[in-house]
């Protein structure tokens, strides 16, 4: 876990589960920011916590907004003069004004807090919005761009610049998308959800050999781990990783529930995510394989597990297998107080 050491253990005094909030609260001021980070969680969605995201201004223009006009985008070629382009992308059909019930509409789903990640994580696809709404309200604007690729929604109004996650409002934009743009080929060919995975998503993510070990495995080990720990020797070590406490070999009932998890596609996102928060495991579970065991690091914080074969490390983002494996920890070390305060 080297690469992630060098990355993750530069922030580990501030954004480690195993803080001591007492000697941290110079670092951090917002006792809602520790109390969610102390419990392994992103903020609350609730409307404070998107109104803290967005920035008040940001938030009042698109709730008061009395102008809302909607652009079917594309990105344009800046080397040629066009009347429509606006910010590198190319207009190729826009609405007038929305009336005011198509505007409520809109505003239920951009400010429902529900339908944001609020997780710090960046998205690594290449951002190219598909659609672009304006709101307005007097001389204040905020241009909100989408990118059904990658299922991100970025919000500007002038230097205020934010990105998140739009995967939980997909299916209402594509339907309102439709709705309003009813001709457009383009917003026609959207899908309201992605497509099942399967396990052929595993292999290819993991390759043949690997998915093939994790797959035939029968037995594993579980550690509690803290990364801010210095390991002191070997034996006290999983990769990189202090071991703090050993539960040992898994039982049969335990060995099944982590297994299904790790061998459901629907476990991971595979829509090449890259969270901005440092890797702090909390747990890691050894895979007995024929030669090298394949190793399991889960940061609970970061809603990410990296798998380890010895030669390569996976990395992907579990949020969906979440409350699974919050019992999962729970069960095997009941006693931690960073385990205990999971949810």
């Amino acid at each position: 876990m080297k690469n992630y050491l060098l990355v993750g253990m530069v922030l580990l005094i501030v954004t480690s589960c195993r803080i001591n909030p007492t000697k941290n609260d110079n670092a951090m001021k917002n006792k809602n920011a520790l109390d969610s980070l102390m419990a392994n969680k992103v903020i609350k969605k609730d409307t404070a916590a998107l109104l803290a995201f967005l920035g008040e201004k940001m938030y009042k223009t698109i709730e008061l907004a009395d102008s809302i006009q909607l652009y079917v985008v594309s990105a344009a070629d800046t080397t040629k003069t066009n009347d429509n382009v606006f910010s590198d992308l190319k207009f190729s059909e826009q609405t007038g004004n929305l009336d005011s019930l198509t505007a409520k509409q809109l505003k239920a789903i951009v400010l429902n807090p529900n339908n944001f990640s609020l997780s710090g994580r960046v998205k690594n696809c290449g951002f190219v919005p598909d659609m672009l709404f304006r709101f307005a309200k007097g001389k204040d604007t905020v241009n909100l761009f989408l990118c059904f690729y990658c299922d991100t929604w970025k919000f500007q109004q002038e230097k205020n610049i934010k990105f998140d996650d739009s995967d939980n409002a997909r299916s209402e934009l594509v339907k309102f998308a439709k709705k309003v743009f009813p001709k457009n080929k383009k917003v026609a060919g959207l899908k309201p959800k992605r497509q099942i995975k399967t396990e052929n998503d595993l292999i290819t993510f993991f390759g043949e050999r690997t998915w093939q070990k994790i797959k035939s495995c029968k037995q594993a080990n579980a550690f509690l781990l803290d990364a801010q720990k210095k390991p002191t020797n070997p034996d006290s070590t999983l990769g990189d990783f202090a071991i703090i406490a050993k539960y040992g070999k898994l039982k049969p009932q335990q060995f099944a529930e982590i297994s299904s998890i790790v061998r459901n596609p629907e476990s991971y996102s595979f829509d090449n995510i890259v969270k901005s928060c440092a890797f702090v495991p909390d747990i890691g579970i050894e895979f007995i394989t024929e030669g090298a065991p394949v190793r399991l690091y889960i940061s609970y914080y970061c809603d990410t597990w990296v798998f380890d074969d010895g030669r390569k490390q996976y990395t992907e983002d579990c949020e969906t297998a979440r409350s699974k494996l919050v019992d999962f920890a729970k069960a095997l070390f009941p006693e931690d107080r960073v385990i205990k305060r999971l949810k």
